[in-house]
């Protein structure tokens, strides 16, 4: 064992009057700028709130040993709590409140050895806090927007009991992200994500490394979430559409894989499940026509090949294999293949003559036949039509441009299967 220079607490402690603490309710502890040591084999229990503070030198605590925790972990010093920590680390928090919320807060994060979380839900409030060993997840661990990093870049750095990690937080509140470690590994990792309609990982993903990228000390910040509308917003960071593809043919969630910590990306594979909602609200999916598509910031439109994965409808699954590294993406979703071709329509366009968005066109992703696309206005008068499947209209009707109102758009055509179709929506004209 290292031998140890600070206070020594052996044995099991109960709150009794130690000088190293100052206590403002009986059952908190706060440790105002002393030194903690917890021995192997000794358990530290806290009733309450565990609160790590400075005086004339930061707060601090070496740990072998456990401390159980039944109220909220609250760190204000910088330097993150838990010092000497070993090349394996073996001190535990066991976060263990089944009746009462419990928080990771403060105003500076926290850096665990090895960190559980039994019983009721816990949230992570100060963001980069972290886990230098393992996280045992044995209840429902909410990330509300903030960053929790995994420095273990083995698959055992998440010991999953039960329950989940609960990501859902969107671009615009802010993502809520597991960032881990991985470097240069090369092995199969879960991150046991759930949406909260179950008490399962039902959206969990899977990241396989196949070839090791670099540095040894890069992450990855997985996360995932909802999209709240028929359209499909909020788009993740960076993305302004899901050109060209149809938002109602398109999934109601995204994936996030943020490997800009890597100067150079490994060779790896993801597999995403997803939820019946998912696919089923308010879509015009084919579930078993499933693609996965994706982009990053930068990108002009969302790509499918290469590659393309393979869904699995039986086991609500999409696994994208041997993802190439220059086809690396942060953001990930997926789209139905429409039997016979794909084509997308914008649901509203703005012909302002400023060079963007100023024709009304569908895109199409192979070259119809036989077209007709027809354009109304809310009384049903055609007033515009044309048999060109690249051209559009400009927004002018009876040589002026036409008042910003809702159209329906009707095409009929022949797509590459040598079926005709029919589709009809509606768009809108903005001035």
């Amino acid at each position: 064992m290292k031998s140890k220079n600070w206070s020594l607490l052996i044995g099991v402690i109960y709150f009794v009057a130690l000088s190293i603490f100052q206590s403002t309710e009986a059952q908190n502890v706060i440790n105002n700028g002393n030194a903690i040591v917890v021995n192997q084999g000794a358990y530290f229990i806290v009733g309450g709130d565990f609160v790590n503070k400075t005086a004339t030198v930061e707060g601090r605590v070496d740990i072998d040993g456990t401390i159980l925790l039944d109220g909220n972990f609250i760190n204000y010093s910088t330097n993150q709590v838990f010092v000497n920590q070993e090349a394996v680390p073996d001190g535990r928090v066991v976060m263990r409140n089944n009746t009462i919320t419990q928080s990771i807060a403060g105003t500076q994060p926290t850096h665990f050895e090895n960190i559980e979380m039994h019983g009721s839900n816990k949230i992570l409030e100060a963001t980069n806090s972290g886990a230098q060993g393992v996280l045992l997840l044995d209840a429902v661990f909410k990330l509300n927007s903030n960053n929790f990093i995994l420095y273990n870049n083995q698959p055992t750095a998440i010991n999953h009991v039960s329950n989940y990690i609960l990501s859902e937080t969107n671009s615009v509140d802010g993502y809520g992200t597991l960032d881990w470690k991985i470097g240069g590994q090369t092995s199969a990792y879960s991150i046991p994500f759930g949406t909260g309609s179950t008490n399962s990982d039902d959206v969990e993903l899977k990241y396989i490394s196949q070839i090791a990228g670099s540095p040894s000390t890069a992450g990855i910040k997985f996360a995932t979430y909802p999209s709240g509308d028929r359209y499909n917003l909020p788009y993740p960071t960076g993305i302004s559409s899901l050109s060209p593809y149809e938002p109602l043919n398109v999934s109601d969630r995204y994936w996030i894989t943020d490997a800009d910590d890597y100067v150079s990306r490994p060779f790896s594979s993801l597999i995403f499940k997803y939820t019946n909602h998912d696919v089923e609200s308010g879509n015009s999916i084919i579930e078993s026509n499933l693609k996965a598509i994706r982009a990053s910031s930068g990108d002009a439109s969302w790509a499918s090949v290469p590659p393309a994965g393979i869904v699995s409808p039986d086991i609500n699954t999409m696994s994208v294999m041997n993802i190439p590294v220059g086809s690396w993406r942060t953001n990930w979703t997926m789209t139905s293949i429409e039997v016979g071709g794909e084509f997308w329509v914008p649901s509203a366009y703005t012909p302002n003559e400023d060079g963007q968005n100023d024709v009304f066109a569908p895109v199409f992703g192979f070259i119809p036949t036989n077209y007709t696309l027809d354009l109304f206005d809310r009384w049903g008068e055609l007033i515009y039509s044309t048999h060109y499947f690249k051209q559009g209209w400009d927004g002018i009707y009876k040589g002026e441009l036409a008042q910003q109102a809702v159209y329906v758009w009707k095409i009929t055509m022949v797509k590459p299967d040598g079926k005709e179709y029919t589709y009809h929506g509606n768009f809108t004209l903005i001035r």
